[in-house]
């Protein structure tokens, strides 16, 4: 081969492995087989901000997957912690997770300390929602029963060609311990299941172990277990590296990207970040919105505690205050915190009660904003930052709470407002 046409070989092959624009993809040669992991969503099924760049998301992880697997053999893995397992409303998400990661084709579930959280019957019933093997190789119930696998076998390709993948799956005991006394399990320790598992795989092309826990701590067990070709790991910053020379795969937190990497020592991998360009699958859409749906059907807004405001307090809307601050009311009728509900009308969310808080008045307090009454609270409006006016709104010389910035912390937190800066944002509401 001459030189040129080597290049133009190289170039070629490089131009057919970019599969994602505008994220870290395969460098050439092109994989034939690949691993890709997905998970620690942490309850977050689309995102969620008021503004951009929004990253991650069921839909546009469905898609990426796709994208990711076009021309290749491929194995979908999950990393777990599903949801935060912090009531009913995570009960419902944690369905809809499993229906989504099965939809995409995940064929494997490692679970984290969080799934654990929501119960040995509820976890054993989405368990048996989930299509593919639910791994957790260090776990068992109060009565010593398995809760999951140990190992997971995987066949790549067919014919001569067949290569046999072996998992191995673990949780990191630091991480895991509180949360399975809390459900009710018994962790024992990873690095002897590790042992256990990696004994098992004798004879496989590639051996990846399954560990829900840091880098550093799962390079160790690899290590002491008789090694494997892949470590796959959580609680970590999205990345593709290597910890003193085990390769590990981390797809990091929140949902927020994937991670991939190829077969054969020395094989390409990357990561995805899930950004606004990578568009949103249809099937997981429909299944995010019935998750929306039973969210509203289930009233769960309307369960929520609400604390009673002192005597004589209440809530009266930002249309009472115009008549006497005029200007502040047209500084804030021009801004989208008097529009704030209509964002999330336009997903169905304007009964979502992990939603709703930064989008009305008073949603946890007696005479607040609650689905379906008082519209003039349907908003983010002056009472949001100055407290409560009924009493004001009778007397002007009752005082009412200063506006400052700290009322907006609560709301414009880095995870749903990357982009919040303090000045600009001030002046685009300054009154």
């Amino acid at each position: 081969m001459t030189g040129r046409t080597g290049r133009l070989a190289a170039c070629s092959a490089l131009a057919a492995s970019v599969a994602l624009a505008g994220a870290v993809t395969v460098t050439e040669p092109r994989p034939e087989a690949v691993i890709i992991v997905a998970g620690e969503t942490n309850g977050k099924l689309t995102p969620c901000g008021c503004s951009e760049p929004m990253m991650g998301g069921m839909p546009r992880r469905a898609t990426a997957i796709g994208r990711l697997r076009s021309g290749r053999q491929a194995v979908l893995v999950d990393q777990g912690d599903l949801t935060p397992a912090a009531g009913r409303q995570d009960e419902i998400k944690a369905e809809a997770a499993v229906e989504m990661i099965g939809a995409m084709g995940a064929r494997i579930w490692n679970l984290g300390e969080r799934d654990l959280l929501l119960g040995p019957a509820y976890l054993s019933s989405l368990k048996a929602r989930f299509p593919g093997k639910v791994l957790a190789g260090n776990l068992q119930t109060a009565d010593g029963g398995a809760v999951g696998g140990l190992t997971a076998t995987v066949v790549l390709a067919g014919g001569k060609s067949a290569v046999r993948v072996g998992f191995v799956g673990v949780l990191d005991e630091a991480l895991g311990a509180s949360s399975a006394a809390s459900a009710g399990f018994k962790l024992t320790p990873a690095a002897d299941a590790a042992s256990r598992g990696r004994a098992a795989l004798t004879g496989y092309a590639y051996r990846v172990l399954l560990y829900h826990g840091p880098a550093e701590r799962g390079a160790t067990v690899a290590r002491s277990a008789g090694g494997f070709d892949l470590v796959v790991t959580a609680h970590s910053t999205e990345a593709v590296g290597h910890n003193d020379g085990i390769r590990t795969l981390c797809a990091g937190s929140d949902g927020k990207a994937i991670a991939w990497a190829g077969l054969k020592a020395g094989a390409p991998g990357g990561v995805v970040r899930l950004g606004p360009t990578i568009p949103e699958d249809a099937v997981q859409r429909r299944i995010h919105a019935a998750y929306v749906r039973r969210v509203r059907d289930e009233g769960l807004a309307d369960q929520l505690p609400r604390m009673p405001l002192p005597p004589g307090s209440g809530y009266v809307g930002s249309a009472a205050c115009s008549t006497c601050h005029a200007a502040a009311h047209r500084a804030w009728s021009s801004s989208r915190h008097a529009d704030a509900l209509s964002a999330l009308r336009k997903t169905g969310q304007e009964t979502d009660p992990e939603c709703l808080p930064c989008h009305v008045v008073g949603l946890y307090s007696v005479g607040g904003y609650a689905p379906g009454e008082k519209s003039e609270l349907a908003r983010v409006g002056c009472e949001n930052c100055h407290g409560p006016g009924k009493a004001h709104a009778a007397d002007a010389k009752m005082p009412m709470r200063p506006g400052a910035m700290a009322s907006c912390a609560a709301c414009h937190v880095p995870e749903h407002s990357p982009r919040f800066n303090r000045e600009a944002y001030w002046s685009r509401i300054r009154h």
